[in-house]
């Protein structure tokens, strides 16, 4: 590679696992431009890419308008490869000149040859006209691939700003939600209230950069908010799109099926479940078998597990809520509710009674967002199983009462990445897969919040980003 770049080597595309590490190694190597991809990535999606990004860079078009009008041409793949067109990334060196197929060939722009590679690894550049002057481009990954180890046999790219080069204007950023193409128009959706901090900040901004990306949210007439009142209106035709704490039930595909569609699910963040008692409760914390316990009827005082002599009344959201039947399959397991826990319709009717009714002995689960940052409850650390540690879904010491409206508890971001803090679960976009143009809406609102601009708000509102960025 050093031989290649000290000849005069200007450009290189990789489809390589680890892309953006490869694009820092070159440009220590002062490979003036690269095109890799920020994520491993299907063959036939980068060959796909390559194919288009030749067409248009040969036709003299610039490299960023090449690969942006190529980045474009690769949303056929976007329902079994979602986010695939922001993968592709141009990485390019400090008072470098952006590399045009003319000032390469020498030639016009009608005497070049478009290259098309087919799905064989053998993509020679046989008919490509010889650059002028001593300026190559080191085509094939395939060809790469041998020298730096781990890439695959054909090349890809996307926009990313690396700190290799500062944004120009003809440089379109990528990364951010105003690169999206979405449709116009009025698109209603709705479902889980877990995703409330989401729709109160991430989706004002993204009707702020797309205006004509109207979201409106949607509420059932009768049935109560959560994730499966969200995909019931979805296949009923109400929604555009929904969003749900919990993967897709079998139930749920099957009666798409019989109406003749079919149900995606695309994964933007990772959340966290709290426990909330009230702030006088004097408790240490929970084991995932004392909350099982108390749910299902078989802790009934908070003395039988270290607190005061109290009576427990557990609350819980209706089964409509994805909230709850995550908290069903994954706590409880077989076993039923109690017959003493009181179904509650939405979690500030729950909280308000957890909060200001202290001699009930009120617990409560919700989203971590929802909870740790309220002044009238607080959240209990929770541990796997006795003897474990037990963590809590909030950084530092916990401050209810007069003091949380003006500091605010922040969220255990690193415990409930790595896997430390006990119950965590994915939040999921529910697309209708029915080629109208409601499928269009939804895969271009996951696309949004799979952005870096989307995920950093994404993170913003309490929640944990799906991808790094």
């Amino acid at each position: 590679m050093r031989e290649a770049i000290s000849r005069g080597l200007q450009l290189a595309i990789f489809n390589s696992c680890d892309g953006l590490g490869l694009a820092n190694q070159l440009s220590e190597l002062h490979l003036p431009q690269s095109i890799v991809m920020r994520e491993p990535v299907p063959d036939a999606v980068a060959v796909e890419f390559l194919k288009h990004f030749f067409k248009e860079f040969t036709r003299n078009n610039s490299l960023f308008a090449s690969v942006q009008k190529a980045r474009k041409r690769l949303e056929p793949f976007k329902s079994d490869y979602p986010g695939a067109i922001w993968l592709p990334t141009i990485c390019i060196g400090p008072n470098v000149e952006p590399l045009t197929w003319q000032g390469l060939s020498g030639s016009s722009p009608s005497s070049a040859t478009i290259l098309e590679p087919n799905l064989a690894p053998d993509l020679s550049p046989k008919p490509l006209p010889k650059p002028a002057r001593n300026i190559k481009v080191l085509l094939l990954a395939g060809l790469l691939g041998a020298v730096v180890g781990g890439a695959a046999s054909l090349p890809v790219i996307n926009l990313i700003n690396l700190p290799l080069r500062s944004q120009s204007a003809e440089q379109p950023d990528e990364s951010r939600l105003s690169s999206v193409t979405a449709p116009s128009g009025t698109w209603l959706y709705g479902g889980s209230t877990t995703w409330a901090p989401i729709r109160g900040l991430v989706d004002k901004k993204i009707k702020q950069e797309l205006p004509k990306f109207n979201l409106s949210s949607a509420h059932h007439p009768t049935l109560p908010p959560g994730s499966g009142t969200g995909i019931k209106m979805l296949l009923d035709g109400q929604l555009s799109f929904s969003q749900s704490s919990r993967p897709i039930l079998n139930s749920e595909y099957e009666i798409a099926a019989s109406r003749g569609v079919k149900l995606k699910q695309v994964p933007i963040a990772i959340d966290g479940l709290a426990i909330a008692v009230h702030p006088n409760l004097k408790l240490e914390g929970l084991t995932l078998e004392q909350i099982k316990g108390i749910y299902t009827g078989q802790i009934t005082n908070w003395s039988q597990i270290g607190g005061p002599n109290l009576k427990i009344t557990p609350y819980s959201r209706p089964f409509d809520s994805g909230t709850t039947e995550f908290f069903k399959e994954n706590i409880l397991g077989v076993n039923n509710f109690g017959a003493d826990v009181v179904m509650i319709p939405t979690t500030t009717q729950a909280l308000k009674q957890v909060g200001q009714l202290p001699n009930q002995g009120g617990i409560y689960y919700a989203s971590a967002p929802e909870v740790i940052n309220q002044c009238s409850v607080k959240s209990l650390p929770i541990s796997r199983h006795t003897g474990s540690a037990f963590v809590a879904p909030y950084q530092g010491s916990l401050e209810p009462g007069k003091k949380c409206p003006w500091q605010h508890n922040q969220l255990n971001l690193e415990a409930l990445q790595n896997g430390e803090y006990p119950i965590t679960r994915r939040l999921f976009v529910i697309i209708k897969q029915n080629g109208q143009v409601d499928e269009q809406a939804g895969e271009a609102y996951a696309e949004l919040l799979l952005t870096d601009e989307g995920q950093k708000l994404v993170e913003e509102a309490g929640f944990i980003p799906i991808r790094s960025f």
